[in-house]
């Protein structure tokens, strides 16, 4: 494909030749008339008038268009850069593979479905050291679902209930929940911790 180059008039690059018109598409005249036809780009990178001048000359050029030839390799080079931007972008893996599910632990939403304006979903890591405690607090309009990384934890409840949580355990609380979670062991337990709660 051929690309053309504008410029600017006759007069500028031949003003040793008469009856040329002060014409801003063409750059050279030839016995009065226009010889050298450049219109799409701005011909500012040829700053060498004579050395074109005499190209023309030399290759006989007609009242025609002069295709620029460099100009595909441009292209060219600048696809090749665009392609090479890409090249660390992997195409998308549709398919899930290589991955292991824990159990699962749901809890339904629907008792704050009429609440839900304002409420944020969040998420937090809780460090337990040896003796730490979380006090006593309500889950009624705070459900939350939570992970014991590593450690062990014993959630207490009024009226004698004691639950104990090993590692690797997923847990719920919604309605009607109010405990306080402790950490009586030897070692710090982590626990990672979403609710969905009104600031």
């Amino acid at each position: 494909m051929d690309f053309f180059v504008r410029t600017g008039d006759c007069a500028e690059f031949s003003p040793h030749q008469d009856g040329c018109p002060s014409n801003p598409v063409n750059i050279a005249c030839e016995r009065g008339r226009p010889f050298l036809h450049l219109p799409v780009l701005e011909f500012a990178a040829l700053r060498r008038r004579d050395a074109l001048y005499n190209l023309v000359l030399e290759n006989h050029v007609e009242p025609k268009l002069l295709p620029v030839r460099f100009m595909p390799a441009c292209f060219a080079v600048t696809a090749l850069f665009a392609s090479a931007s890409a090249v660390g972008q992997p195409a998308p893996i549709r398919e899930t593979k290589g991955v292991e599910i824990s159990h699962v632990e749901s809890l339904d939403l629907t008792p704050w479905a009429h609440d839900v304006k304002g409420r944020q979903l969040r998420i937090r890591k809780l460090v337990f050291q040896p003796g730490g405690v979380v006090g006593l607090h309500s889950h009624d309009d705070r459900p939350d679902a939570s992970y014991l990384v590593q450690g062990e934890l014993t959630e207490y409840r009024e009226g004698g209930y004691v639950k104990r949580r090993p590692g690797d355990t997923v847990h719920t609380a919604g309605k009607n929940v109010i405990h306080w979670v402790a950490n009586e062991g030897n070692v710090p337990a982590v626990l990672v911790v979403v609710d969905v709660f009104k600031p």
